[in-house]
Order: structure tokens, then sequence, then C-alpha cells
């Protein structure tokens, strides 16, 4: 997740469950809510995939996400992440946290990612 402007990096999806590493189907989340030290509940944040670990092995990784907004709907986009620099941190959508109004961005994005 990113601030609005997407020049900070606000957290990683390992706040609250498991990065993939074996390069097999995972789940990962994250709940635009008021946590101890971030508040992501009010606001527009960036959605962002970072393909963070991979060889020449297993050059690119297809992505799912899927939004569910606070009246039960959801969205679903999809893309794919590259083991190539320049192409491995999508900016998929930014999000409103409390109406979950999505715009799309598609977008790669050429930064370095420290967790």
């Amino acid at each position: 997740i990113w601030n609005a402007s997407g020049d900070e990096a606000l957290t990683s999806a390992g706040m609250e469950n498991y990065d993939s590493f074996d390069g097999l189907d995972s789940s990962e989340y994250i709940d635009f809510k008021n946590y101890a030290d971030l508040d992501l509940s009010q606001g527009d944040f960036i959605v962002s995939v970072y393909f963070a670990d991979g060889d020449d092995q297993i050059p690119s990784a297809n992505v799912t996400l899927i939004v569910t907004k606070p009246d039960g709907s959801t969205e679903q986009r999809s893309g794919v992440v590259y083991w190539e620099i320049g192409m491995d941190q999508w900016h998929a959508f930014s999000i409103n946290a409390e109406t979950g109004e999505i715009t799309d961005m598609d977008t790669y994005i050429d930064v370095e990612v420290t967790e």
C-alpha cells in the first residue's frame, strides 16, 4: 500500500499475512482500518504489487486483486509482475478507503522497495 501520491510505501502485505515464496497460489490481504501505528481507514491509497524475490526460473507472476467494498460488492483487477527491474512494481489502482471507489492506474514504477 502506498500513499496517495505514490511516493512512499506505507505497509507490506506481511502486516497480517504471509507472502508467497513458492510460486503457488497465495492469498494476501489488507484491511483498510486504523492500525495502532498507521491509519488506513480514511483517504486515498495506491494498491501495488511487488515481485520481491525471484530468479530466472520464475520470470513472472500472474496477479489477481479482489477488492471487497464496504457494501459487500467486489471488483477484480488482474496483471503480471516480472522479475525485471522496472517491471517488478505494479501500481494497479488507487482506492478510497471510505467508499471503495477505484481508479485504475496499471502502471509499472522503477523504485527499490525495502521492507
